[in-house]
């Protein structure tokens, strides 16, 4: 009987040395090693299926929260867990953020963000912000990632972050191509864990002819000369087209002077910073900017007489660009514009006058910028907005500092970024100029970073 009882037991060591699932728990227990105490040059402790002590911690240290979702039927997952989170490289970001790893069936909170979500694709590495639980990931990527790629990727979006630039929500698919498709990008785990991660610049940008490439990898479709995409349900979202602008350089003018007078009352307020505001429309060809059928694409702001500032990721790669001051595409004088300087990790663009004699004088921003760091905490703004190009329409909303960064959010956008609406422009209570309320992707609930006017003159 005890020689039965033995061998029982022997055969069920035997199961349970080779059942894949205990395989799986061995190596994820491999990565949570002092999870508790990770500082820079240490090994990242990982939080295995503990998402909700995990946030904690990073809120509680004022970092950002990494997580990676893996289910336990995912064979991506385990060469993800295996060969990509085991590798020196990645523990460069140990106490630079707080990570976690989960099977949401293991982890109730991974799984409640699993279906706010909507995860598809496994493994899904997210980047998330404990002091904004509620708001949609600063990264958000579906799919396996190679050691060397998943640095880089966390390297620009964490220097992203800690900038205060906007998320970029609607670039998810763009920064996951344009890390795969980068040249050199190492693909494996001989990469230095000590050794400097390259920055971003212009050369590493996606271009349309890149992503078309990629169509089959990530699912990515480039509509032609226009270099948008459309993307599982989101559509009309940009792709970078900034590989056929030109190169960010220091703006030569000044940042205008800040006036400092008293404060103005809305009706005034709104009307001395509508007269530098002009919509941008963009147009295919010739042809289709002598009919004046284009396409709203924001706003952009007067900053001289030949010169104006706008967000990029608003502006496309249309082959004509126009400025118009009354209204719609169809009514009014247009005068064509190109983009002079683009920093599109930055989301900054000049666009200048392309004729020295237009239909239209651009009307420089009466006053001055207001520097970031002189915002209160819980200041007042106004923000204009042109709803399809066609009416100028303002609004009182109220910015929110992000932790003790010199970053803000709009908490109330969402009432200034209608469907209708490109984008936003902030000025302050006399009628500075302040920044820029980039458009949230459609369907998607966010705080809206503000973009600082003043990094417009910053190399």
């Amino acid at each position: 009987m005890w020689r039965a009882l033995l061998s029982l037991i022997g055969l069920l060591c035997c199961v349970w040395t080779i059942n894949p699932a205990n395989a799986q728990d061995e190596a994820r227990a491999n990565l949570a090693v002092g999870a508790d105490k990770t500082v820079a040059h240490e090994r990242i402790g990982w939080y295995v299926d503990r998402t909700t002590d995990a946030q904690k911690q990073a809120r509680e240290l004022g970092r950002k929260l990494v997580l990676i979702l893996s289910p336990a039927r995912c064979e991506d997952c385990r060469e993800l867990e295996r060969d990509v989170l085991a590798c020196p490289a990645i523990n460069r970001f140990a106490g630079h953020a707080v990570f976690a790893l989960a099977n949401p069936s293991r982890d109730a909170l991974a799984r409640s963000i699993m279906g706010t979500l909507k995860v598809a694709i496994y493994p899904a590495i997210l980047m998330i912000d404990p002091a904004n639980p509620g708001a949609a990931p600063l990264v958000h990527v579906e799919g396996y990632l190679s050691a060397g790629n998943l640095s880089l990727y966390l390297h620009e979006r964490m220097a992203i972050a800690d900038a205060g630039l906007p998320s970029l929500d609607d670039g998810v698919a763009l920064w996951k191509s344009k890390i795969r498709s980068r040249p050199g990008a190492p693909q494996d785990c001989a990469i230095d864990p000590d050794g400097p991660l390259p920055g971003l610049s212009s050369d590493d940008l996606l271009t349309t002819e890149q992503a078309s490439s990629l169509e089959d990898d990530i699912g990515l479709e480039v509509a032609g000369a226009d270099c948008r995409t459309k993307i599982d349900e989101y559509d009309d979202l940009a792709v970078d087209c900034a590989s056929v602008w030109p190169k960010w350089s220091t703006a030569a003018s000044a940042i205008p002077a800040l006036i400092d007078g008293a404060a103005l009352a809305q009706p005034g307020l709104a009307l001395k910073a509508g007269s530098a505001l002009y919509g941008v429309f963009g147009f295919d060809d010739e042809v289709e900017f002598g009919r004046g059928n284009g396409r709203f694409l924001g706003l952009a702001v007067g900053v001289g007489p030949r010169t104006l500032i706008a967000t990029c990721h608003a502006l496309g790669n249309h082959a004509l660009l126009a400025l118009s001051k009354d209204g719609g595409a169809t009514s009014g004088a247009m005068a064509e514009v190109k983009v002079s300087a683009a920093d599109a990790a930055g989301d900054r663009c000049w666009l200048s006058l392309e004729a020295s004699e237009q239909p239209i004088e651009v009307a420089a921003q009466a006053n001055g910028v207001r520097p970031i760091k002189s915002i209160g905490s819980a200041e007042s703004m106004t923000a204009v907005s042109l709803l399809q190009g066609n009416e100028l329409s303002s609004y009182q909303v109220r910015l929110e500092r992000v932790g003790e960064s010199d970053s803000f959010i709009v908490p109330d956008a969402d009432v200034v970024l209608d469907a209708a609406t490109a984008g936003a422009v902030l000025f302050d209570r006399r009628g500075n100029l302040v920044g820029f309320i980039p458009v949230s992707v459609k369907d998607q609930v966010r705080p809206n970073l503000v973009l600082p006017a003043e990094r417009f003159w910053q190399p």
